[in-house]
Formats: structure tokens, sequence, C-alpha cells
């Protein structure tokens, strides 16, 4: 990847980060390559298409005509060469090799698997990155507007199972992150069925933070919780004046 290219996916996908004066660093080991690579490739936000699960699927060639914008060589594109016509088979073999090498230990990675967006900022102080990292889930960081306020809410898709929503709630709260929201989306977005977002939600900073007993006893979150704490705080307050 050119060097623009890299540093723009490394900030969103690359698993470590180091510190290099005054702004980040990403290695650019093959390891953490393949790494970013992977997580671009499986985000479905950015493509707006679910590439690993085409290619379960067998749908090679519509990756890569969805592909050919960004690699042009891939038999779509402006660069099309006499290469490009043998990436399917190249593809195939290249596929097989790896699967043996893996054997009996490969498990591959159900359809419905969940991706984690966070808004990283500096009031977190690293540590809700670091316990979502903890967790086995692709975790993708994305610029962050409200930068003043810690992390303290979760938001989920409509597929994602309620036991991954109260496993990174639990993480978090475990780490000491107070999360004061566990709320699903306000609307459908398409491509965010299986994702799970934290960040910040300023208008509930001053709502008392959820429990872990509280997370543990939920066998489902909706958007009405907040707003039936919120009521109900205000109650509260109202009775002590």
């Amino acid at each position: 990847m050119l060097s623009n290219t890299w540093y723009l996916m490394a900030k969103r996908y690359h698993p470590q980060r180091g510190w290099s004066l005054f702004w980040a660093s990403y290695s650019f080991e093959p390891k953490y390559q393949d790494a970013v690579v992977h997580g671009w490739l499986s985000d479905r936000k950015y493509w707006k298409a679910d590439i690993p699960g085409l290619l379960r699927k067998g749908k090679l060639n519509r990756v890569l005509r969805l592909l050919s914008g960004t690699w042009t060589s891939l038999g779509y594109g402006i660069e099309t060469n006499s290469m490009s016509r043998h990436l399917p088979t190249v593809y195939q073999e290249v596929l097989q090799d790896e699967l043996s090498l893996l054997g009996d230990n490969f498990s591959q990675k159900q359809e419905n698997s969940v991706v984690v967006e966070y808004f990283p900022k500096d009031v977190d102080n690293g540590v809700v990155e670091k316990a979502l990292r903890s967790l086995d889930y692709q975790v993708i960081l994305l610029p962050t507007f409200t930068v003043d306020v810690p992390s303290n809410s979760i938001w989920f898709g409509s597929k994602v199972n309620i036991e991954d929503v109260k496993l990174v709630a639990e993480t978090l709260i475990g780490a000491g992150v107070k999360i004061r929201a566990i709320r699903p989306f306000k609307k459908k977005v398409k491509f965010a069925d299986l994702l799970i977002q934290v960040g910040a939600d300023p208008e509930i900073e001053n709502i008392p933070s959820l429990t872990l007993e509280e997370v543990r006893s939920k066998s489902s979150f909706y958007r009405g919780d907040i707003f039936l704490n919120r009521e109900f705080y205000a109650f509260l307050y109202s009775q002590k004046k």
C-alpha cells in the first residue's frame, strides 16, 4: 500500500499503536500489514458489502470487481494486464495451500462475526481500547467528534447476540469504564446489523453508571431503558428539593 493509504487504514485497523514524538506510529511488519488489510477488507460498512461472506460463498469475481477501484489490476480496473485473468485460479490455489497448512487447527469464523467500532479519545487514557483488544472481535477505530467526554455508551445492531453485547459491557466496566447506557441503534443502518459501537453521549454524562450486576441480569436492552432511568433519577432529584 502507498504510504498515505497505509497511514489512513492503519489508524482504523492496526492492532497496536506506537508513538513517535507527537504523532502515532504503526509498525509495518508483515504481520501488521496482513492485520490492517484483513481489517479493511472485513469492514462491511466501508465497502458496503460483506467481502468475507462473498468469498465463503465462492463469489470471487464479484469481490474482484468491487475491489478493482482500489487495486486497479484485479481484472475490472484501469490496469488490467495479462495476469488478471489468472487471478481466480491463483486465488484458489493459494487458498487451498493455506488451508492445508492449517490442517485440523483450522476453525473458520462464522458468517455472523461481530465487529466493534470505537471512537478513541485522550480522556479514555487508552483503557477502552486496551479492554476491547483483549476480546476476540475485530476492532475498528473511527474519528472522534466528542473529545471531552469519556466513553460512556454502547450501541449495537439488530443481529448482534445479546451475549456479545454483555461481554463487551462487562469487559469495559471491569476495566473501570463507566458505561451509562446500552442501546440498539436508533435507526437500521445497512451493514451495521452485526456492529457494536463504543463511544460517548454527552447527554447522559450525569446519569449513574451501570454495574456489572445490572448488566449480567439483563436479557435484553432497549432504547427506552435510558429514558426510564433519566426520568427516575430526575424524580429522585426533585424529591430532595
